[in-house]
């Protein structure tokens, strides 16, 4: 058992140390490896017992379902005393230099000063050291201001600073991996007039929110090892230091102001997301911004070279270079690798291929909870949740259930739509003691991934002509056009959530033939019928088109004069298809007749009405939303989340017949789908 005291505290009632000791825990990560130990992971194992003076950890006695608990020191005087002392004395040195460069604080203030201070009822917010050892053995110290003591009545909008969503960063290196020529499918580039993708350039912003000046009125304490003046070192604060409040939006506001004052234009569906007009007149340089991780592509090189240095020159940092690997996984072919937000970017301009996956994270993970892949594979993530309501079998010992939670929420988020289902299961029993059921299922899933580290979504354009040719047979045009870039599948599973019976929704959003966006949710208002799910999920289709209809902001500029609207002078939500494998609820969409039973459902129903053109009767055999909505679904329903395949464990594919021209002319029929030889109408919806 590991014990260590804390400074202040005379009892520590049990169960309250997660609410009340926030600083307390950023202390006790102090020297931790992030590999074994991370801030959920502690929150999680940590096993509270009422003592005075002190907190007992109790490391798990089985490894495959605890933590690793490392020594560790809940002060920065404690770990001065460690074998490591010369290096986090360095490290501390290092940051406080940086710091005074920046002058980030004013000059001590006055004993008078300060009461002045306290009279008023102004905070002084203390300002701490907080010790890690990065990725790369790095000891890193950083001064955090204690933020979560100031005065939480400061507006949304004091605070706001938003980011670039997953989506619209993948949509960027997509639109980067195809290039930008015109197309032979109808969108942009191609494999005829753009033979390679763009450039593309990864760089990161350093001591980010140290650029962003703050208003007058914040005053901090230095910590004890910084302190010019006794008994205590107060200063104004001047820049926005890590841990205030209003310092994210701070440096929101500069570094976008800045952007937009030297011609970026962002996009008006999504923060963070940015083009510029190249020399050419005709494409766009391609810009994201998380936070202080920037991706830049450009169809021209010194173009591309120019203004990531022009960036550089504004906001100090460094370029992160590209590594040359060859994947076996992929027959041996060369890849730029990066590693961007945590996840796995494989990129290859020559040849137009995109890989992204959390290969790495995956291993990480697994070797954080000391889980390795089975003796017999397994090929797949799915289990019993009513196992997990029934188990009646508690674990005893602690388990990071939440860590596991949200190391899986972000997997999923990054790259891996096939586990988003069995995620949405477990991260609902996460306020109820760990059973053993959950500890089994949450390892299956993890061991699943170990197996299929390599899944994950690809580019290339053999990729988007087999998505096109797969489904532009099925598709409903109207207006005698390709396939659109843009493809939404929905499709939902009838009262499959046990605890309340309600429907699940699963939707994926395909561009260009790759997978782009995907969500499974349990559905806002109860369906009483199969046909009654299938149409709220179309109406929770429509809600993030609406929500995420950035995908034409890097198409070609107009070449000629027309009435303008965001991104890119057409409506985004309208170039789509939405693909549905329910015939009652598309037949429903188009009828004159208007049936609902509540206010509720009818909401939903006129949503879908109002978009009936864009709505595409498909198979079930190839409805690729169809993985997003239960827990037992088949190795090849899971497939076709990444491939264009067709599940044959439905009715199989055989050919597609075309319809005779007075069968088009009368009967409005396109053609005819063959399944299992039986033969199927395919029909436009007017």
């Amino acid at each position: 058992m590991i014990k260590f005291s804390i400074s202040g505290k005379k009892r520590v009632a049990k169960g309250t140390v997660v609410a009340n000791y926030v600083p307390m825990l950023f202390s006790i990560c102090a020297i931790c490896k992030p590999s074994f130990i991370t801030m959920a992971t502690l929150a999680d194992s940590l096993d509270m017992q009422a003592s005075s003076g002190s907190i007992a950890v109790s490391p798990a006695e089985d490894e495959s379902i605890g933590v690793e608990i490392m020594e560790i020191y809940l002060t920065v005087a404690s770990a001065m005393k460690g074998k490591d002392a010369d290096l986090w004395i360095t490290a501390i040195d290092k940051e406080k230099v940086k710091l005074l460069s920046y002058e980030v604080w004013g000059k001590p203030l006055e004993d008078a000063e300060i009461r002045k201070l306290r009279r008023s009822g102004t905070k002084i917010l203390p300002i701490v050291i907080i010790l890690d050892i990065k990725r790369s053995g790095v000891y890193k110290a950083r001064a955090v201001v204690l933020g979560n003591l100031q005065d939480r009545s400061t507006s949304e909008q004091e605070t706001y600073a938003p980011v670039i969503s997953l989506a619209a960063q993948r949509y960027t290196l997509i639109s980067c991996v195809v290039g930008s020529g015109p197309c032979e499918f109808g969108g942009v580039g191609g494999i005829e007039e753009s033979q390679v993708g763009d450039h593309l350039r990864f760089f990161d912003l350093t001591n980010a929110f140290l650029n962003a000046f703050l208003e007058a009125g914040t005053f901090v304490r230095l910590p004890k090892l910084w302190q010019e003046a006794y008994p205590e070192d107060v200063r104004e604060l001047k820049r926005a230091l890590y841990g205030l409040r209003v310092s994210p939006r701070a440096w929101w506001l500069l570094v976008r102001g800045w952007l937009l004052s030297v011609g970026w234009e962002e996009s008006e569906h999504t923060e963070g997301l940015y083009r510029k007009l190249s020399k050419d007149g005709k494409t766009y340089l391609k810009l994201t911004l998380y936070v202080d991780d920037c991706l830049l592509g450009g169809k021209h090189l010194e173009e591309v070279e120019m203004h990531m240095q022009e960036i550089l020159g504004r906001f100090p940092g460094k370029e992160i270079k590209g590594e040359p690997v060859k994947l076996e996984s992929e027959g041996g072919k060369e890849f730029l690798y990066f590693d961007v937000l945590g996840c796995d970017v494989y990129y290859s301009r020559e040849r137009r291929e995109l890989l992204i996956c959390s290969q790495k994270y995956i291993r990480k993970t697994c070797a954080k909870f000391g889980w390795t892949k089975a003796e017999k594979p397994v090929l797949s993530p799915s289990f019993d949740e009513a196992g997990i309501v029934s188990s009646t079998k508690i674990v005893e010992e602690p388990v990071a259930w939440r860590s596991m939670v949200g190391a899986l929420g972000w997997i999923v988020s990054t790259s891996r739509a096939d586990v988003a289902v069995p995620h949405a299961v477990l991260s609902r029993y996460s306020n109820v003691p760990v059973n053993r059921a959950m500890v089994r299922a949450m390892r299956k899933v993890f061991q699943y991934l170990l197996e299929t580290e390599w899944a994950g979504i690809r580019y290339s354009p053999a990729h988007e002509q087999e998505f096109r040719e797969l489904y532009e047979p099925l598709f409903v045009n109207i207006k005698n056009r390709p396939l659109p870039d843009r493809v939404f599948f929905g499709d939902a599973s009838f009262a499959n959530v046990l605890k309340c019976m309600r429907s699940t929704s699963g939707i994926c959003l395909y561009y260009r033939g790759c997978l782009l966006l995907w969500k499974t949710l349990v559905q806002s208002i109860r369906a009483y019928s199969t046909a009654q799910s299938e149409f709220v999920a179309i109406s929770d289709v429509l809600i993030v088109s609406e929500t995420n209809a950035f995908t034409t902001f890097y198409d070609p500029a107009p070449v000629s004069l027309i009435e303008p609207t965001a991104d890119g002078f057409i409506d985004p939500t309208s170039e789509e298809a939405i693909f549905s494998d329910n015939t009652a609820a598309v037949q429903i969409a188009t009828s004159p007749e208007l049936k609902t039973k509540s206010r509720h459902y009818a909401m939903r129903l006129w949503r879908v009405r109002d978009n009936a053109e864009k709505l595409v009767w498909c198979p079930t055999g190839m409805m690729k939303a169809d993985g997003m909505t239960k827990l037992a679904i088949s190795p090849a329903q899971r497939r076709m989340l990444f491939h264009n395949v067709v599940n044959t464990s439905s009715k199989k594919v055989d050919d597609v017949e075309p319809a005779s021209e007075e069968e088009e002319e009368t009967e409005n029929v396109v053609g005819y789908l063959l399944l299992n030889n039986e033969k199927y109408a395919v029909t436009f919806l007017s």
